[in-house]
């Protein structure tokens, strides 16, 4: 694998995780508060559809760190290429930004597990992009 074709997949993972970001973490508070959402339907994914750009621009950065210190640990260390490893940095990236951005957050249940679960689901994506030179078949001498 090519290098260019490396830095397009790690920048493709960040830019996929941070557009999913919003409608996930929208799609985990629904989730957690169905039984009081009246008319669940459509309307749904079109408010989810809106917190696509908002959602990008808070979970870039985490996104980018996330992923920058999991691609170099899994550099050094097999087992942290895991996509089990990943979905738990992820889940405690989540637990960070929730600390970081909203203290209060942490008092809100529902909105602490929706960033958990994004953080998650963000690094899955991120993982699901990313390749190491010896996965591809390339060994490098």
């Amino acid at each position: 694998m090519g290098t260019l074709e490396q830095v397009l997949r790690f920048i493709g993972a960040i830019l996929v995780a941070s557009l999913a970001a919003g409608p996930l973490m929208w799609f985990a508070m629904v989730l957690m508060n169905i039984p009081t959402v009246p008319g669940v339907g459509w309307e749904i994914l079109s408010v989810a559809i809106q917190t696509i750009p908002l959602g990008a621009l808070f979970a870039f950065l985490p996104n980018l760190i996330g992923a920058t210190v999991m691609t170099g640990l899994g550099a050094l260390f097999r087992p942290a290429r895991s996509p089990f490893a990943w979905i738990g940095a992820g889940a405690l990236g989540g637990l960070l930004v929730a600390a970081i951005f909203n203290a209060a957050a942490l008092d809100d249940k529902s909105m602490f597990v929706a960033m958990i679960l994004t953080g998650m689901a963000c690094a899955a994506i991120c993982r699901a992009f990313t390749r190491w030179p010896e996965e591809a078949g390339h060994a490098q001498a």
